[in-house]
């Protein structure tokens, strides 16, 4: 058999029955909903299943602790209105549905004890809900709870003549309905502790505007904090990005000082090349002239045996005047000797001005060598000052960037 539930809010309800909600056979309803259900007629065939309605109710000066808490006047005073319109729709309904309508004080009942009263399955798990005692004896324990009771029967009595009537239809387990005779005087502690709890409420206006602006300093606060996150965050990345150019720059300084260092070291060598092929070009230089000397030796030795041979043709030609008949065949031997002679002057001259040539090249080449070794040092010197500064000025960019990274 289904129970349908209204009259409070769903999380009031299963608050009250703890662990029997959720339930298959409880449902809960708005109180309008509910209302429609229960003037609907059932239809003949579900006579053998009615469905039970349940209205839990509390007294209407619990509104202002419970489901009113922190309204204003308006709010406060259209619960009221609506409490009071529905308790008396359903209190109606209670007379016209008889049995099949339960009203109950949500105050005064278990959890434990609606579900026994609804059939409801009773288990272990659920036996500790029997423990949690209502205040059925003691309805109006706290200063609070009699003041604002008291307060209803002076300026609000309908209200009372309206929970009179809810608590003498109610189902109760046991106890006594609550009217207003019930009502005890409040005894001076009680009343001490109602005037604090009105100077408290007296004061919530205050605290809460002083709360209203914590809350907006701390969310101003919160902005500005969000905001140096992002400023910091963006700080961050900045630097991040600036570390890593730095990183790319010394980088690439440290390959531009490598390749510079190969080429100083390259250039470096092929000076070392040059020079050894200086000092060769050097050697072949000395070669050739001691290779000259050793030409002109030769061609003066030649000279001397030319003036010699011509000496001695004078000489034979004197003979031959003597003897010109004996000298015809020594005539013509001596005239081929001097073309020989002569063949062998041409020579030594062509020789000699062949090595003479090669001379003023061998001096023209060393002349250049001698140059381009002079552009060479001097190539040298500039790579080495311009090396110099590039190495001073990494040194300046390296201190700078361990300055801004510290």
């Amino acid at each position: 058999m289904g129970v349908l539930i209204s009259g409070l809010d769903n999380d009031a309800c299963a608050a009250l029955f703890e662990a029997y909600w959720p339930h298959q056979q409880l449902h809960w309803a708005t109180p309008d909903e509910f209302l429609r259900q229960a003037e609907t007629p059932l239809p003949k065939t579900d006579i053998g299943a009615v469905q039970t309605l349940l209205w839990l109710y509390l007294p209407p000066w619990m509104l202002q602790t419970s489901a009113y808490r922190g309204g204003d006047s308006e709010a406060v005073g259209l619960g009221l209105a609506r409490w009071y319109q529905q308790q008396r729709a359903a209190l109606a309904l209670r007379r016209t549905l008889g049995e099949r309508m339960l009203l109950v004080n949500a105050e005064r009942v278990t959890g434990m004890q609606l579900a026994a009263q609804l059939g409801l399955p009773k288990s272990q798990e659920h036996s500790l809900n029997g423990q949690l005692a209502p205040q059925a004896e003691r309805p109006f324990s706290d200063a609070m709870g009699l003041g604002l009771a008291k307060l209803f029967e002076w300026s609000l009595p309908q209200y009372w003549d309206l929970f009179e009537d809810l608590e003498a239809s109610a189902w109760l387990p046991r106890g006594d309905p609550l009217f207003r005779r019930d009502l005890e005087p409040v005894s001076v502690a009680g009343l001490e502790a109602l005037l604090a709890h009105l100077q408290q409420g007296l004061r919530a206006p205050q605290l809460r505007s002083s709360l209203d602006q914590s809350t907006a300093l701390a969310t101003s606060l919160r902005d500005r904090l969000q905001e140096t996150e992002t400023a910091l965050k963006r700080e961050q990345e900045a630097l991040a990005e600036l570390r890593q150019q730095l990183k790319s720059r010394v980088a690439e300084l440290e390959e531009q000082l490598e390749q510079r260092e190969s080429a100083r070291a390259a250039m470096a060598a092929e000076r070392d090349s040059l020079q050894t092929a200086l000092a060769d070009e050097h050697g072949r230089l000395l070669e050739r002239e001691r290779e000259l000397a050793e030409l002109h030796g030769a061609l003066a030795q030649a000279k001397q045996e030319a003036a010699e041979a011509q000496r001695e043709a004078i000489e034979a030609e004197r003979k031959a005047t003597d003897a010109q008949a004996a000298l015809a065949a020594q005539e013509a031997a001596q005239q081929a000797e001097n073309a020989e002679a002569a063949a062998r002057a041409q020579a030594l001259t062509e020789d000699k001005q062949r090595l003479q040539a090669e001379l003023h090249e061998i001096r023209d080449a060393h002349e250049g060598q001698l140059a381009a070794n002079r552009e060479l040092r001097a190539r040298l010197a500039r790579s080495t000052e311009t090396l110099d500064r590039a190495r001073v000025q990494l040194c300046r960019q390296l201190a700078r960037a361990g300055l801004g990274v510290s």
